[in-house]
């Protein structure tokens, strides 16, 4: 669906983590981080989320679009700065002070219809978890 992305590449549309961000989400075990991928790439990852999930509409449930190495979310999924993002988030060394790396589990893809999303106007909310 698309080309593999570079690390330069992946550096121009996902920001690191501020630390305000990591101390919010240990205190609260959750987070939004305005911003943590550049709008327009989200718009991207939007388009071909939903082109993608158009060529699959014969199966139910969300998609899993890192897992099957549809692009960009492939690349984005499993780049250096996403991964240092999500160990600076769950803080890897805690309770035993002993660095445990990080394992990638599952990706999905939700496309939504706002007009199922009380008080928000049509179009298609998505998020990737």
């Amino acid at each position: 669906m698309g080309q593999v992305m570079t690390e330069r590449e992946i550096a121009t549309v996902l920001r690191e983590v501020t630390d305000e961000e990591v101390v919010f989400y240990q205190d609260y075990e959750w987070g939004m981080m305005k911003q943590l991928v550049d709008p327009d790439f989200a718009k991207d990852l939007l388009r071909v989320g939903q082109a993608w999930k158009e060529r699959r509409d014969q199966e139910t449930g969300p998609g899993k679009p890192a897992a099957e190495e549809i692009e960009p979310y492939h690349s984005l999924m499993f780049s250096e700065r996403m991964a240092r993002n999500a160990t600076w988030l769950v803080n890897r060394k805690r309770p035993k002070d002993v660095e445990i790396p990080l394992r990638y589990r599952i990706d999905l893809l939700l496309l939504t219809p706002r007009s199922s999303w009380v008080g928000l106007s049509s179009g298609f909310v998505s998020a990737w978890l």
